[in-house]
């Protein structure tokens, strides 16, 4: 879902104090009172086709914890660091190579150590590794206890040194969010990537850290929602309102609902803008000397849904999400925004960073910490209609 909350409230701070509005904009998606953007309307009801819970896990077991496979690596040969460690070939129990210091692998196997850890890419990792070579590629997977595997993901997807309850909920998002994933792996080789294509892992954490005591305090608890893990999903911040399920992924989910939540106002990402150059958008989506953009279609959240470029070319019609990603999800970092030309530079200014939908991260360290909500208190919020159970 995201790079570490520490590096991107840095540069998100550096960014919104360097900008200051367009002269004579007055873009409501500028200004801290949300109440200048359109308010909420009710959202017509779904097609149903979406079932709202998720199969309950199957996965296996390991001295009464969850075993993860957690994908980490795939490319060309990697050197693997170890204090000490053992190589078990794939088929081969009796052909066991040990060594100390760095393991270059040429074949499938399984890489362990004694030693606290197995390092590749500068990150140290808990467990084992299993690797499976193929042609010149090599996947590395990280195989590993759900209790270093959770802390791994809370620490790395939210600020360690935010609030505990804020922590807390993260940490309960990371378990229900990995069970749901674990109920369906897409391999037979690994069960969750480590990236944010799932969410981010970045392998062995310190066991002091507030991260590893939100994750033993919160030790089995998942969201569900009429008896099935609720589909759980988290960002960075609202910008105002959160956003639906149906409306970001056309899927009706009862507790995934668009509502009121100005809890970020005052994060870094809460507020932004950038300017792109006319030349920049006419060679990304094609339509000659652009002439006009215009926003067709809103959300009941005030996200844009669809939107059309017209050029000397001709027209082009395009959803506000696919328009986020072209032109990068890092420099428009939501669907929330107002966008014009003004001269030879189309400008954009929009609130929040993310998707919307689920848990703001922002607004649960503001729940937590100026407000003294538990995270009880904070899911219940932000998954309204769920409870939380012990899996």
């Amino acid at each position: 879902m995201r790079s570490h909350v520490i590096a991107l409230f840095l540069f998100m701070l550096f960014v919104s104090s360097s900008c200051t509005a367009p002269q004579g904009w007055k873009s409501p998606y500028l200004y801290s009172d949300v109440s200048r953007i359109a308010p909420l309307q009710k959202e017509e009801s779904g097609n149903g086709l979406f079932s709202a819970g998720a199969a309950k896990s199957n996965s296996a077991q390991m001295g009464g914890q969850k075993k993860i496979r957690v994908k980490l690596y795939e490319g060309p040969q990697p050197n693997i660091f170890a204090e000490s460690y053992r190589f078990l070939p794939s088929g081969k129990r009796n052909a066991a190579m040990t060594g100390r210091g760095t393991f270059v692998p040429n074949g499938s196997g399984l890489l362990e150590t004694d030693a606290c850890c197995l390092e590749l890419n500068g990150k140290q990792y808990p467990g084992k590794f299993l690797i499976y070579p193929s042609g010149d590629s090599f996947l590395i997977v990280n195989l590993v206890l759900e209790s270093d595997y959770l802390p791994g993901v809370v620490a790395h997807e939210m600020n360690p040194d935010w609030p505990a309850e804020a922590l807390k909920a993260q940490a309960v998002l990371a378990r229900t969010y990995l069970y749901n994933v674990l109920s369906r792996p897409e391999s037979r080789k690994y069960d969750i990537d480590s990236t944010t294509r799932h969410q981010v892992y970045g392998g062995l954490i310190e066991s002091n850290s507030p991260a590893v005591a939100a994750v033993r305090e919160t030790a089995g608890q998942v969201v569900m929602y009429g008896g099935d893990l609720a589909s759980v999903f988290y960002h960075s911040c609202e910008g105002g309102y959160t956003a639906s399920a149906r409306e970001v992924w056309g899927r009706e989910v009862p507790y995934l609902v668009s509502r009121k939540s100005d809890y970020c106002s005052d994060a870094p990402p809460s507020r932004w803008q950038i300017e792109f150059s006319l030349a920049e958008l006419e060679e990304k989506f094609g339509v000659g000397s652009l002439q006009q953009i215009n926003v067709l279609v809103r959300s009941a959240s005030q996200r844009v849904v669809l939107l059309e470029l017209r050029g000397s070319k001709g027209k082009k019609e395009i959803s506000g999400s696919d328009f986020r990603n072209a032109l990068g999800s890092t420099r428009i970092k939501s669907t929330l925004f107002d966008i014009r030309l003004q001269g030879n530079a189309v400008q954009i200014a929009g609130r929040g960073f993310g998707h919307g939908v689920g848990l703001s991260q922002w607004g649960a360290y503001t729940l937590a910490g100026q407000y003294r909500q538990n995270y009880r208190e904070i899911l219940a919020f932000y998954f309204p209609g769920t409870e939380l159970r012990t899996y």
